[in-house]
């Protein structure tokens, strides 16, 4: 039966020109299309495989009794169709890696970890000897790992898990006042207060994870700004927030996961004021045309400049304050900023995660949307996993109350699964200077030991001292704690426009437009200033040199130049 033939046929060898100038050639793949069950892996994966590898490596080096060296033995095993392990072996090989290895939670690993390292054990080994193990053998290890190895006499592995608590609305709001109103216990890069601060939003309101939102950060072309108004020409702005490297995503490059957002009025919670503010400093955008677009009447996308496009909008910061022109705000910074503010804000024996920020929202989204819509929205592929594994280590429901069929009452519940119960007001934050003193004498006598690890333990020690009878006091109501305001931030008082956003960002009620736009200008202000030294207002550098004496500031040596001050150089 022949085919027939379209009016415009050109044969047979017009259709393989085409894919000869495409680039293919007859052969190329015959050998790697032969295998089957190939799987790309992350890099990160990756590292994890070859880290149990070199362990099970090493196993199989002391079961030869080290007639062969390591490296030979590596070869030898970790080569295409090369043996795999039996039944027995990999239970040997697991309580080998068991006893190798310590534990967060336990002495050893947890029955959790050891069974994540058997699938990244059985990832490896087929990366290298292109062979799989078997199911069975596969359900009969985690069965051991799980039901048998924790009980066998001497086994410090054991089945239990991090409590799970959820990042809670007034924590967010607290943390935030805390950033602007509070002095830093340690050094902050204004640049890296506003990106904080609007990572910290991003993650309430996507529910996203870590590395979808700071792996290689978001570029402005997936923030995609949309000027709005109101039916009395009110501006407002809303915006699609494009994540590229989401959990699972094979093709970064042109897959991305949209979240649509919208400015909020108060300005501690608008993340579209800290996008316009970087986005200015980052001349993605100009002051003069965002001026005239919330002053005019249009609306309609706002299209950044083309330079900035591909340019991470939270961006790494060098130690000498030099803004990275490519590489993203890492996730170490991140983590760095969110302990200091717990620290300030005096939560003691808790150190959450993002992923309690998203529980919350996940929570949050399970009363108003349905569960497709709430795992499209945090990026969950796998519908069940939610319930699963997504849930406080309290139930969100009371029980008594909906036997009774009375409306139920969810203060405990928010309370318990919150972090809220861990936070102890009144809770000092440094050492008193006595103790401070005694310990320099003490560093004296280790000079091992950093001074400010010893720090670190000593205040973890006041602390705990002090944390009993605050508790005591509160219980007893020997005079309920008053609220008393923070110690003034002197930072303020050098830089206006600090002490200007933190008033704003103080404030409870809607910003005008001019607000808005003061707000953008103190902060934008802010995120460009060079920060190597601080000087009053009014008394900083005219040509480089100091406004009283005319001392050329080149002159004075760089370990000086922090403590000069005119008339006492």
């Amino acid at each position: 039966m022949a085919l027939p033939q379209p009016r415009r046929w050109k044969g047979p060898d017009a259709i393989k020109s085409r894919a000869e100038a495409g680039g293919w050639r007859r052969g190329e793949h015959l050998e790697s299309d032969k295998e089957t069950g190939i799987w790309r892996y992350d890099p990160k994966v990756e590292y994890q495989q070859d880290a149990v590898l070199r362990v099970y490596a090493t196993w199989r080096w002391d079961q030869s009794d080290q007639e062969e060296s390591y490296e030979e033995c590596v070869k030898r095993f970790l080569c295409p169709g090369a043996p795999l392990p039996q039944m027995h072996e990999l239970k040997c090989f697991w309580r080998f890696y068991q006893k190798q290895s310590k534990g967060l939670l336990c002495k050893h690993p947890t029955v959790d970890t050891l069974k994540n390292r058997m699938k990244q054990l059985n990832g490896g080994l087929h990366r290298y000897t292109k062979q799989r193990l078997e199911g069975t053998t596969v359900s009969e290890i985690n069965h051991f790992l799980k039901r048998l190895m924790p009980y066998e006499d001497g086994s410090e592995t054991r089945d239990v898990h991090r409590p799970k608590y959820n990042f809670k609305p007034p924590d967010l709001k607290r943390l935030l006042n805390s950033l602007w109103n509070k002095p830093d216990l340690h050094y902050i890069h204004e640049r890296d207060r506003i990106q904080f601060h609007l990572k910290l939003i991003w993650f309430a309101s996507t529910g996203g994870r870590i590395g979808g939102l700071l792996k290689k950060g978001i570029p402005y072309k997936d923030i995609h700004l949309v000027l709005r108004r109101t039916d009395a020409g009110e501006p407002y702005f809303i915006y699609q927030l494009d994540q590229r490297y989401y959990k699972n995503n094979p093709d970064p490059k042109n897959k991305t996961q949209g979240n649509a957002e919208t400015d909020y009025p108060v300005l501690l919670l608008d993340s579209v004021s800290l996008i316009l503010t970087l986005a200015i400093a980052d001349d993605a955008l100009s002051l003069k045309d965002l001026t005239a677009m919330l002053r005019g009447k249009g609306e309609g996308p706002v299209d950044w400049n083309e330079h900035a496009l591909d340019v991470p909008i939270c961006r790494h910061i060098h130690r000498n304050g030099d803004v990275d022109p490519n590489e993203s705000m890492h996730e170490d910074r991140l983590r760095q900023i969110l302990s200091q503010l717990l620290e300030k804000e005096a939560y003691v024996g808790v150190a959450p995660r993002i992923h309690s920020i998203r529980r919350e929202v996940g929570r949050q989204l399970d009363k108003l949307y349905t569960p497709v819509e709430r795992s499209q929205h945090v990026g969950q592929a796998d519908l069940n996993v939610w319930g699963r594994s997504y849930v406080a280590a309290v139930s969100s429901c009371d029980g008594l109350r909906a036997f009774l069929r009375e409306k139920t009452n969810h203060e405990a519940v928010e309370y318990f699964q919150g972090i809220e119960r861990f936070r102890q007001p009144g809770l000092p934050t440094t050492l008193p200077a006595a103790r401070r003193d005694q310990l320099r004498q003490q560093a004296k006598q280790e000079p091992h030991t950093p001074f400010r690890k010893l720090e670190q333990m000593a205040l973890k020690a006041y602390q705990q001292d002090c944390l009993r009878q605050l508790r005591q006091d509160s219980l007893f109501g020997r005079g309920r704690q008053q609220a008393c305001g923070a110690d003034p931030d002197l930072l303020n008082s050098i830089m206006p426009e600090k002490g200007q956003v933190a008033k704003l960002m103080a404030r409870t009620t809607p910003l005008s437009v001019e607000e808005r736009l003061l707000a953008i200008c103190c902060m934008v202000s802010l995120a460009t200033s060079y920060q190597g030294v601080f000087y009053r207002p009014g008394e900083e550098p005219c040509d480089g040199r100091c406004p009283y004496c005319q001392t050329a500031l080149n002159s004075i040596k760089t370990k000086r130049i922090l403590l000069f001050l005119h008339g006492l150089s």
